[in-house]
């Protein structure tokens, strides 16, 4: 069968789509954006205050910071072996920078966004708890420093929520001076600012007030990923009423990248 452009025989469906009654290719019409890659960076200031025995999670995934990391485990000893870590994930790429990781999905699009990454800090344990003196643990400034909304501290089994504003009863904070009023509420420990850190206090001495953690834990997402406009190849078209624009790298939402012409479009 020969092409026939009025009844739009002979075309692939793809391009039939685009012909209009009278036969004249019509472009699709639109301002295409490309894909964008979700990403997301863990600060210096943040594997800074992973210790020896912290974790990070990530994807279904456990890591674990050690003194001397063991081939083909899930160890690191530093932030560039995390991020040799998350690099092998499938469908991720990770890399270092003076102590800093960002972790990117290998394809674009809005489905890698929001994906959590979980970092457990053992910040400090009660101890010297005797007969005669209290048990006490600290909170570096440092890490509250660090936490974001969202973020908790887990302690003598009650959570504490970094929020945007201190709520007492409710046991969320939004600065250091939240968090003392939050853990100081609890009947059996005090809290007090000692030079920046925060000193937890049992209320009374004795040896059963040592050996309680203080767990900070930090939660971070992916995020940034953007949907890219479907091209059907390279050499796709689009117009809009200013440029007209070309699919450089087509394929699918994920994976899709356009070009738009270096002259705008003028009246006839």
């Amino acid at each position: 069968m020969g092409l026939n452009i009025k009844n739009k025989l002979g075309f692939a469906p793809r391009l039939r789509q685009h012909l209009t009654a009278s036969g004249a290719v019509g472009i699709p019409w639109g301002t295409p954006v490309d894909s964008v890659k979700a990403t997301k960076e863990l600060p210096k200031a943040l594997t800074d205050l992973i210790d020896v025995g912290d974790t990070v999670e990530f994807e279904g995934n456990t890591y674990e910071k050690v003194v001397a990391a063991t081939t083909d485990t899930n160890e690191f000893e530093d932030a560039e072996g995390l991020a040799e870590l998350l690099d092998d994930l499938y469908h991720w790429d990770a890399g270092e920078s003076s102590d800093a990781v960002t972790v990117t999905a290998s394809v674009g699009g809005v489905r890698f966004n929001g994906r959590e990454i979980k970092i457990t800090k053992l910040e400090d344990t009660t101890d010297n708890g005797t007969s005669t003196s209290e048990a006490t643990a600290e909170i570096d400034d440092t890490t509250t420093g660090q936490m974001a909304n969202g973020d908790i501290i887990w302690f003598y089994g009650r959570i504490y929520t970094k929020a945007a504003a201190t709520d007492v009863p409710e046991r969320e904070f939004e600065d250091a001076a939240g968090l003392i009023d939050c853990i100081d509420d609890a009947p059996e420990w005090g809290a007090a600012d000692t030079t920046g850190e925060i000193t937890i206090t049992a209320d009374a001495a004795g040896e059963e007030w040592n050996d309680e953690d203080v767990i900070v834990i930090f939660f971070r997402e992916t995020a940034s990923g953007v949907d890219g406009t479907p091209a059907y190849g390279p050499g796709a078209v689009m117009a809009d009423e200013n440029r007209l624009y070309v699919c450089v790298d087509g394929g699918p939402k994920s994976n899709v990248e356009w070009k738009q012409s270096a002259n705008a479009l003028v009246s006839l």
